[in-house]
């Protein structure tokens, strides 16, 4: 799909824009799913979209948001990333309205209640749903391609680095770095960098670490034949047995049964 199909597609009108743009009311695409119903503090319902319905096939669930309607207030037990794709959109966010305009991204942390008012046709956002590992490697990329703010900013004097240059280290040698050797590669005490990392990314640097194992041995099993000792091997792991233990606890799942799932997804 090229950009102009894309933008086409982004612009339809799908099913349930069909009816809001004839109603004006919201239509709950995910009951009884997605959706349960709870109770703010202040005595107000919320919808609560859980993401066990979200996220069969995958760690990341993206879609368009539907326009015409307001979206009620509601929160996640996810984390999600909107991103203005055209126009721009009007949201109360846990109680504060913001205006999101073409271009600009929004992070929402999982159980933070929030509303969208009602899109108008030229108003395209996107939303992307994802687990809370994906969020070491979505700083990573966004501090890729944007300029770092001067909350994720070092001074570029002798022997500094800034924190980009940090994480791309950790990506590029996940599968063998040590904090001492990353502190060493960028003149660093250890014990400070390990603290300027939780600072900076929420994330420990084994956490930072782990996660770029899993994703690649994610990666592995997905589009290699590689048996799972090799592919554990291949991450950094000697032990087999860690490594299903530590990728069970990464994804739900055994590298097996993984591997199995994303074969019968990739078949449909």
């Amino acid at each position: 799909m090229n950009h102009q199909q894309l933008d086409e597609f982004l612009r339809s009108l799908d099913a349930v824009e069909e009816i809001q743009i004839r109603t004006g009311k919201n239509v709950n695409d995910l009951e009884p799913l997605g959706f349960h119903i709870t109770e703010s503090e202040i005595g107000h319902e919320i919808l609560r979209m859980q993401g066990k319905y979200f996220f069969d096939s995958g760690s990341i669930y993206m879609s368009k948001h539907h326009r015409f309607a307001d979206m009620p207030l509601h929160n996640h037990d996810f984390i999600e990333m909107n991103y203005m794709y055209s126009g721009e959109c009007r949201q109360v966010i846990d109680g504060r309205e913001i205006r999101l305009e073409q271009g600009q991204i929004c992070i929402l942390d999982m159980n933070v209640p929030h509303s969208i008012y009602a899109l108008g046709e030229n108003d395209i956002l996107v939303n992307q749903q994802m687990l809370s590992h994906y969020v070491p490697l979505l700083l990573t990329e966004l501090m890729r391609v944007y300029q770092l703010d001067m909350n994720f900013e070092l001074d570029h004097k002798p022997g500094k680095a800034s924190i980009i240059d940090i994480l791309q280290y950790i990506e590029q040698h996940y599968r063998d770095c040590t904090l001492p050797q990353l502190g060493a590669a960028f003149s660093f005490n250890a014990n400070y960098l390990g603290n300027l990392l939780k600072e900076q990314t929420g994330k420990t640097f084994r956490e930072l670490v782990q996660t770029q194992r899993m994703l690649h041995a994610e990666t592995l099993l997905r589009h290699t034949n590689h048996s799972i000792s090799e592919i554990a091997y291949e991450v950094g792991y000697e032990s087999l047995g860690f490594f299903y233990r530590k990728f069970k606890e990464y994804s739900g799942y055994t590298p097996s049964q993984y591997r199995e799932c994303q074969g019968r997804v990739n078949e449909v």
